[in-house]
């Protein structure tokens, strides 16, 4: 009898012991999800804890936030036809190549301070780690257009994924606001 009572508290034994959390000590970063002790990490991330960033194959811009722009072109209007406001259009250079990768439609008369989003984009950036500008330009049909400003961003900072990031020219007379998306 008593070894039938020790088989079975041996047996019990193993068998709550085999049921122990494995999840219990793991703690699993950045939304991680804990199964069977492993870390299955979301899009994105990656290691045992999900700490590690994964680069994006892509990022996609999807709208754009004009925040503001300069009002004038040194102290005088953009246009040339007097209490006209500047035509604006929007081109994305890849700085490392030069090329231009996109090109908005152009807003007429559009007054300093004016905020406004072009919406609808699909943007698709590659090479998320190089370096990219925003030029803003005044579209003059009779005498050639006004670079505006330039503001440069790089698509991928590495540290994390912000669903929108605000860039800025050096003196801050311009600001957009970039809403993105990334894809693994």
């Amino acid at each position: 009898m008593k070894q039938l009572l020790f088989g079975f508290m041996a047996v019990s034994a193993l068998f709550f012991s085999s049921c122990k959390d494995k999840c219990k000590d793991v703690d699993c970063k950045n939304n991680g999800v804990c199964n069977e002790g492993v870390c299955e990490c979301p899009a994105g991330f990656s290691g045992d804890d999900c700490s590690g960033l994964v680069t994006p194959t892509k990022v996609t811009i999807t709208q754009i936030d004009i925040i503001d722009f300069p009002g004038t072109d040194g102290g005088s209007n953009w246009d040339v036809v007097i209490d006209t406001d500047p035509d604006i259009y929007l081109e994305l250079i890849d700085d490392g190549t030069s090329n231009v990768a996109w090109t908005s439609s152009t807003f007429d008369n559009v007054a300093d301070g004016t905020q406004f989003s072009i919406n609808g984009l699909s943007i698709e950036i590659t090479n998320v780690s190089d370096s990219y500008s925003i030029k803003m330009w005044d579209d003059d049909a009779t005498s050639g257009d006004d670079l505006m400003t330039t503001a440069g961003f790089t698509p991928f900072n590495g540290i994390s994924f912000p669903a929108s990031f605000t860039i800025t020219d050096g003196s801050l007379e311009i600001g957009y606001r970039l809403h993105v998306t990334y894809q693994w």
